[in-house]
């Protein structure tokens, strides 16, 4: 978060003078690699930045960094140069996501405590995200990845379910771990995620003829919101 009261933002060909605007980014991850041996050993070798975790937070489009603060100085970046071009094209025909604003840096109270919201978290974890067991879910839910959504609870449902994942790769392991509460909203769950399995079966109808493969996903966050009822 930050106010654009400073100096000049240069982008470019262009110097774009302060104008007073607040810019509340949507969360981001932030890694640091550090050497492990050898003459490097203890010093930064991989830094990896503004990876946006929900784009629907905040109020600069869900872009954070030096594109957040551009957004907020008037001029929006190319959505093609940041953005998986399947995803900028069905927004031509979907629309623009909703964006939120959490409020970051207001008291919030959370519905319950700590390990309570934790283990809700758990809990739609382990119902296999709700599809086992959908009363998990509010009916107000929303389900929303880079390249998907948003979907409410039946067009989730419907769609997960079509797919059949856990068919698909029977041995998948989610490698969900280091469940938490978000610091600036108590209603929210954020967990750090590294699927892997293997392939053996088609994912809803998709190609059916492939050779069995396995599957280890990039590092990941995933977050739960809750109502002050419990419900996802």
């Amino acid at each position: 978060t930050g106010t654009f009261i400073g100096g000049p933002l240069k982008l470019r060909s262009k110097v774009i003078e302060p104008n007073g605007e607040v810019m509340n980014c949507p969360p981001t991850s932030v890694s640091i690699t550090f050497a492990t041996n050898g003459s490097e050993k203890g010093k930064i070798i991989k830094l990896v930045t503004d990876m946006v975790m929900d784009r629907q937070i905040g109020n600069t489009h869900g872009y954070s960094g030096i594109a957040g603060a551009a957004v907020i100085a008037g001029e929006e970046p190319n959505d093609f140069l940041s953005k998986p071009p399947l995803v900028v094209l069905g927004r031509k025909f979907t629309g623009e996501l909703p964006y939120f604003d959490e409020h970051y840096g207001e008291e919030h109270f959370p519905p319950f405590p700590d390990t309570v919201m934790i283990q809700l978290a758990k809990d739609v974890v382990e119902s296999n995200f709700g599809l086992d067991k959908p009363d998990l879910l509010s009916d107000k839910f929303s389900y929303v990845e880079p390249s998907m959504g948003p979907l409410n609870k039946i067009r989730y449902l419907e769609k997960f379910t079509a797919y059949g994942i856990l068919d698909a790769v029977k041995d998948m392991d989610y490698g969900i771990m280091n469940y938490r509460v978000d610091p600036y909203n108590p209603y929210r769950i954020w967990v750090d995620q590294r699927s892997k399995g293997t392939r053996t079966g088609a994912i809803g109808n998709f190609i059916t003829k492939f050779p069995m493969s396995t599957y280890e996903s990039a590092p990941e966050a995933m977050s739960f919101s809750f109502d002050d009822d419990g419900y996802c």
